[in-house]
């Protein structure tokens, strides 16, 4: 056994806090050095959305109907599109390589696959989105600015619905991927903020809950146990409860402030 896998358990933080501490996770070198990874599960103090890195304008969703609504807005610092974070268990791993493999398709693979699992535990039936024949997917090109519209490959579905929502970054041969898994939607909020109309006729089918998925009200807390499990299978490591410590919950305050939209 190679490495062990750090596991920090979920708390609710403010938005632009939790974005900073995933950073500091990144570019802290423990665990990570010895060929471990982190394991993250986290939550949001405030209904939140967040921006992908590279997201310039962004005109089908209506930003002062989210203000007056009291939400919270933030500028993550992986790709991908915008993200509500409301009624959901939020995820990051931080690991390099190896484990995770140098291709990104690949790396997403390997991060899902203990994700399914440890959802399949629970009675989902979810699959992995597919990739290409030539197993060299075409650059993915969104046709808005909703991430749970279209799935990119090995993202978790179920039934053809995305589930799922995830982005990476890679910096110094390490990566950061986190993701959202809503354990409910507030759909009359989503069509609200996303201006249905301009969403490509979106009717809310292309994207669930796990709770709607399971048909029953799910608590996060029945996903804690099943994720350590299936991320320490999948890695073949042991896993350590190791929350953060007073001097990364410090570099993490020094950093707020840079994703703050």
């Amino acid at each position: 056994m190679q490495g062990k896998i750090r596991f920090i358990p979920f708390r609710k933080y403010e938005p632009a806090l939790n974005m900073a501490l995933d950073q500091v996770l990144l570019e802290s070198d423990e665990f990570i050095a010895g060929g471990g990874l982190v394991l993250r599960l986290y939550g949001w103090s405030t209904p939140t959305l967040s921006l992908g890195k590279s997201q310039k304008e962004i005109t089908d969703i209506d930003l002062n109907l989210a203000r007056e609504r009291g939400l919270s807005l933030v500028r993550r610092s992986t790709g991908g599109q915008t993200v509500l974070h409301d009624q959901e268990l939020t995820y990051s791993v931080v690991g390099g390589m190896p484990p995770f493999s140098r291709g990104v398709i690949e790396s997403y693979k390997m991060i899902a696959l203990p994700l399914q699992q440890a959802l399949l535990s629970l009675g989902t039936k979810v699959e992995l989105a597919g990739v290409h024949s030539d197993d060299k997917p075409k650059k993915f090109k969104p046709t808005s600015s909703h991430c749970f519209l279209e799935p990119s490959a090995h993202e978790v579905m179920v039934g053809g619905k995305k589930l799922i929502g995830s982005a990476q970054k890679r910096s110094k041969g390490k990566l950061l991927q986190h993701g959202s898994l809503p354990l409910a939607i507030n759909r009359q909020l989503w069509a609200e903020l996303w201006q249905v109309e301009n969403v490509s006729q979106d009717d809310g089918s292309r994207y669930t809950s796990l709770s709607e998925a399971l048909n029953r009200e799910v608590k996060i807390e029945e996903l804690y146990e099943p994720l350590k499990k299936a991320f320490s299978e999948a890695f073949k490591m042991e896993l350590v409860d190791a929350d953060f410590s007073a001097e990364e919950l410090a570099l993490a305050a020094q950093l707020v402030k840079s994703y703050q939209v």
